[in-house]
């Protein structure tokens, strides 16, 4: 929805949404051309959604990778990678910054939901 708008955006992703574009990436920081078959445009919610990808059946995300290293209950190092999207370029946001843009928006999602 946000890239039907033009918005710029930071959202998080799950680790296998578009896998087989991602693992092609050679580095933690690359733009990504998604190709959007027919079942990917009925999938989509939003009429303005649909039509605004009807002629392309593409677009462009930044995807950023970060790991994630905390302590589990026992006391053992775990590592989580995740993953962002967004569209936001390297030359206002560089990884660093895009990993706490996104810290930001999830703090204030947590205090919305208390």
């Amino acid at each position: 929805m946000l890239e039907s708008y033009d918005l710029p955006y930071c959202v998080r992703s799950k680790t296998k949404f578009f896998k087989n574009y991602i693992s092609q990436m050679k580095s933690n920081d690359e733009w990504i051309v998604i190709k959007l078959d027919r079942a990917w445009l009925k999938r989509l919610k939003y009429d303005y959604s649909k039509e605004r990808f009807s002629d392309t059946h593409s677009f462009r995300i930044r995807v950023v990778k970060s790991t994630y290293t905390y302590k589990d209950k026992y006391g053992n190092l775990q590592h989580c990678e995740l993953l962002f999207f967004t569209n936001l370029s390297r030359y206002l946001f560089n990884s660093d910054e895009i990993v706490e843009l996104y810290a930001k928006r999830w703090d204030i999602e947590c205090t919305y939901k208390n």
